[in-house]
């Protein structure tokens, strides 16, 4: 069963796969600073269609030019000649940390072992004989575990995105997204892009994003500022908020244009936080008085269950869409969160990310 990485497997996993310099490089020092931009992606070999390759970065164009021998420290795998050049189909950002994208990285690499899916969820291609990593998967295979890392409790809260590229103009495997060959569906809180044509103008659109976001916030030396400098209320208790507020006193402001909303990082958490436990109580109120009908509609079970005398892939849209709103999450009884997810500014009312809002109150570098 699979776990959270330890120190000593993440300075191995770097090792083992060149894509960073050495741990003891990035080691953290001082009090914790979240990742500007860190992704998990999937190669597709562009000579061998059906060959892939699922890598982690905070640099996806730079580590697109070491696979493919441009540049030093790519991967063994990618390196054989048959198999290049590669191309960069996918990728899913927007985590917290580098040490939560090397574990969204293992599950994806083995989703036969990972504790993020559920054990008769599990979507993985044909054993392998070791028992390790090297099974052969489909393009199918492979989405529908990335959908199923996204939906488990331990990612869905973490605002990731997914961007694919035709890179020129082989759509196939966004094709292949929509499709949804094996019937796993995520809620409309997922943002899924097909806008850019490459991962390099994807990557650049999102550091300017943050960095806009963060031309919002004043620094001098180590003191932060949120927002208007004059706006030095909390916008939810009413309290001063200090220029050197750390911890729950650290400042938060709005990321949206034309909003000048700031207050304590706790006020706001937990304001978040109240909303989001009403919702789940009304939720889990509501799917117990629908509980008699609960076993009607079984979830899909690796595209090969029968609906209506049909295969999963052959129903419409309408069926699969009844399908997925009786198979949602409904919560747990008793189990609710203690870091917010999201909620809506209470200034400009635009929905507001708590792992976006976080990042852009942290300055470059």
């Amino acid at each position: 069963m699979d776990r959270p990485l330890t120190n000593e497997e993440i300075i191995h996993e770097e090792e083992a796969s060149q894509d960073e310099p050495p741990a003891s490089q990035s080691i953290i020092k001082g009090p914790f600073k979240p990742s500007d931009f860190y992704c998990v992606y999937l190669l597709n070999s562009i000579s061998r269609r059906r060959s892939f390759y699922v890598g982690s970065t905070p640099n996806p164009p730079r580590r697109l030019l070491q696979h493919n021998g441009h540049q030093s420290m790519g991967a063994k795998r990618t390196s054989k000649e048959d198999l290049r050049p590669w191309e960069m189909v996918a990728i899913v950002h927007g985590f917290p940390s580098k040490i939560v994208a090397l574990q969204y990285e293992r599950a994806l690499q083995k989703p036969q072992i990972t504790r993020f899916i559920k054990h008769h969820e599990r979507i993985s291609g044909s054993s392998s004989s070791s028992g390790g990593g090297n099974a052969s998967r489909t393009v199918h295979q492979y989405l529908a575990n990335v959908r199923l890392l996204l939906k488990c409790d331990y990612f869905r809260r973490m605002n990731l995105k997914v961007d694919f590229f035709a890179n020129g103009g082989y759509d196939q495997v966004y094709e292949s997204w929509i499709e949804n060959k094996y019937g796993v569906f995520l809620g409309e809180e997922y943002q899924v892009r097909n806008s850019f044509k490459d991962v390099g103008e994807c990557y650049l659109d999102c550091m300017g994003t943050l960095k806009k976001q963060r031309q919002k916030y004043y620094y001098n030396d180590e003191e932060t500022v949120v927002g208007n400098e004059k706006n030095s209320d909390c916008g939810v208790c009413g309290g001063i908020l200090a220029k050197d507020g750390i911890g729950q006193w650290r400042s938060l402001g709005c990321y949206h244009e034309n909003c000048e909303f700031s207050g304590h990082l706790r006020c706001i958490a937990d304001s978040f936080l109240e909303v989001e436990t009403q919702i789940i109580k009304e939720g889990l109120k509501k799917n117990k008085n629908n509980k008699k009908n609960k076993n009607k509609n079984k979830p899909p079970g690796g595209g090969k269950s029968k609906y209506f005398g049909s295969s999963y892939s052959q129903l419409s849209q309408s069926a699969k869409l009844l399908i997925s709103n009786q198979t949602m999450d409904k919560g747990t009884e008793g189990v609710y969160p203690i870091l917010p997810f999201r909620g809506k500014c209470p200034s400009c009312e635009k929905m507001l990310y708590w792992n976006q809002l976080i990042k852009s109150s942290y300055p470059d570098g």
